[in-house]
């Protein structure tokens, strides 16, 4: 990209897209965060930032102007997540109006695909939508308005999806709340579902470098692509490897019971909202990104190394 080509981080202060921003300053790019506050989580000099709530469209008209590529990594918490369609249809409408086929990447999870197509195996990019939950349903909504912009030609998408993150800073996800905060703590490790199923965890460095790729390639625009996930294995396996990496062998790692998720729900909103995707958790959950490997030849960063980067840093900060 040029000198004058200006990417822009939708929600550039949060896991995923504060990994983009690094992502793209290492490789020389001009970078601009947009945020609800007007404040960046970098250096102001090292980015520019532009104030904008998601659901004004005219102030995220001006937030975009000038912009080459939008890298959408906003989230919302999971009672929240109806709101997630407003705020697309604002980007597509903003960007449409203030570019000529500028470029979106968006980052996106897995729950689109349903329980249904995790019965049948490894998740693949071909699989057809079979989610049956609101949050599913939402993230199939939100991608179909973002094929139906690139069909119409209006701009240009590529969709990167992956599955639960962890990794340096990533507090807003399952291993980082009940993993890697108890680490020091004294408190034993407690997770939700089965824990000898295998599962796919995605490395946030390598969600953020994938998102990149596909921002910088193409042949990446109008297709939807497994981002580079870790080695699979079952969640307890994962966690010994954790633990053992920060010499904390001696917590047990337990199931928190099925009837205590049950009558959580009765009392807590966000209890209530995970049951919908509960059965990552309870059945072999396995992402293939072979696709994506294949054509960009960009795998993950080996288990261990990932392991060990996110120890150090739970461990020292």
């Amino acid at each position: 990209m040029s000198n004058t080509e200006i990417n822009v981080v939708l929600g550039g202060n949060g896991n995923i897209g504060s990994y983009v921003v690094r992502e793209l300053l290492s490789k020389g790019k001009n970078v601009r965060v947009v945020s609800r506050s007007g404040r960046s989580v970098f250096d102001n000099t090292s980015v520019e930032v532009v104030k904008a709530d998601a659901f004004d469209l005219e102030s995220l008209k001006i937030a975009f102007q000038g912009a080459t590529a939008i890298y959408h990594c906003l989230g919302l918490p999971y009672q929240d997540f109806p709101k997630l369609d407003h705020i697309m249809r604002n980007v597509i409408l903003a960007a449409t109006e203030v570019g000529n086929q500028i470029k979106i990447i968006y980052a996106d999870n897995l729950y689109a695909y349903g329980e249904r197509n995790v019965a049948d195996g490894g998740l693949t990019e071909k699989m057809e939508h079979l989610a049956e939950g609101k949050k599913g349903k939402i993230r199939s909504n939100i991608e179909k308005q973002l094929q139906d912009a690139h069909k119409d030609g209006k701009l240009k998408i590529t969709i990167g999806k992956g599955s639960d993150f962890f990794g340096p800073g990533a507090t807003n996800s399952m291993l980082g709340m009940y993993v890697f905060d108890v680490l020091t703590n004294g408190k034993d490790v407690k997770l939700l579902g089965n824990l000898d199923k295998r599962h796919s965890f995605i490395y946030l460095p390598d969600f953020a470098k994938g998102l990149v790729t596909l921002g910088e390639n193409e042949n990446a625009f109008g297709e939807v692509w497994h981002l580079p996930h870790v080695s699979s294995l079952p969640t307890r396996k994962f966690v010994e490897l954790i633990l053992k990496e920060a010499k904390a062998e001696t917590k047990k790692i337990t199931t928190m019971p099925k009837l205590m998720l049950l009558i959580g729900t009765l009392f807590n909103k966000t209890a209530r909202e995970f049951k919908e995707v509960a059965y990552q958790w309870e059945k072999d959950f396995v992402v293939d990104d072979s696709k994506f490997s294949k054509i960009f030849n960009v795998t993950a960063t080996p288990i261990t190394e990932a392991i060990a980067e996110s120890v150090e840093y739970y461990m020292n900060s």
